[in-house]
């Protein structure tokens, strides 16, 4: 039954909304200069298995980057990707309807977890949705960050720094290790800059061979590095 209401929603008002609407106003933002996209590139052909992750300064972006998938709404709208969300969001009257209508199809992620559950190399009850959604060649967007940078420092959480430019960014949380993981798919990295209004796509990498202690590690770098790139 769940299915079906989520295909209801998609089809009726994610895919129009999300997908034409949402797209297409990205991309009219892109040629009129609200906002700069830059290294699309970069963004896989492949129609699955795609994770797109971001840095989250703001809630913004939150509604901007399902947009990058424009091509996959409106050539391959099965493939229109899942959102993760914290399950604090479903609470905010500001927040709720927005969301419902832009991502349609979410995945709702408990944030708070048994430390038992939380260990590397096994897919823990709030990953086990994500990773059958990749499994079945879905796409996946989320922050893995677990919120927005500047809240995240404010709860005391540890803060990184781009080398160059002294860029923020919340170290990840460790389900982005068990995502990435997954054989067969493509991590695509995006680093949102508001102070510049520019969104750079990074290169796409996998991690299918990499140990997950090492994966969170190097996804840092490869958002640190990207965060020196942009102007």
């Amino acid at each position: 039954m769940v299915k079906v209401l989520q295909k209801i929603v998609f089809y009726t008002l994610t895919f129009p909304i999300a997908g034409y609407v949402l797209g297409g106003l990205s991309q009219l933002a892109r040629l009129t200069c609200l906002f700069k996209v830059e290294g699309m590139e970069n963004f896989p052909n492949e129609s699955g298995k795609i994770m797109l992750v971001s840095n989250h300064p703001s809630m913004t972006e939150t509604f901007i980057l399902p947009g990058l998938f424009f091509r996959h709404y409106v050539f391959r709208p099965k493939h229109g990707p899942w959102v993760l969300a914290g399950s604090n969001l479903w609470r905010s009257p500001i927040y709720f309807l927005p969301m419902c209508v832009a991502w349609g199809r979410v995945i709702t992620v408990l944030r708070k977890q048994k430390r038992k559950e939380r260990s590397f190399g096994r897919a823990t009850p709030a990953f086990d949705p994500a990773v059958k959604v990749l499994e079945d060649g879905g796409n996946i967007f989320f922050f893995p960050e677990g919120g927005r940078t500047w809240k995240r420092e404010k709860e005391g959480k540890t803060i990184l720094f781009s080398a160059l430019k002294g860029r923020k960014l919340a170290k990840l949380r460790r389900g982005v290790a068990l995502l990435a993981s997954q054989p067969g798919v493509t991590l695509v990295p995006v680093w949102v800059e508001w102070s510049t209004r520019t969104i750079t796509v990074g290169e796409p990498h996998t991690f299918t061979d990499v140990p997950q202690k090492e994966i969170i590690s190097r996804i840092e770098q490869i958002f640190l590095e990207l965060a020196d790139k942009v102007a």
